[in-house]
């Protein structure tokens, strides 16, 4: 997660998310609902809150990288 938030930090300073991959994040994100799901299911509040905080941060930085991309489309063309 605080890998994400970094990420999310300095998406927001360079207003690019140029390099960031859609199928990296999609990949990332599915993995994570799966693990929160896994520990909902197993009862396990550590792996359910840490998998669901990193998904909502991986979800924001997808959405980021939606938000620039056609905001630095537009701007460009």
């Amino acid at each position: 997660m605080i890998a994400q938030l970094f990420q999310i930090h300095h998406t927001y300073n360079i207003k690019k998310a140029n390099d960031i991959s859609y199928m990296l994040q999609l990949c990332w994100l599915s993995g994570n609902i799966l693990y929160t799901i896994y520990g909902y299911l197993n009862s396990s509040s550590v792996i359910f809150y840490g998998n669901l905080l990193t998904s909502i941060t991986t979800f924001i930085n997808i959405l980021q990288k939606i938000y620039y991309d056609n905001f630095n489309y537009i701007i460009l063309n």
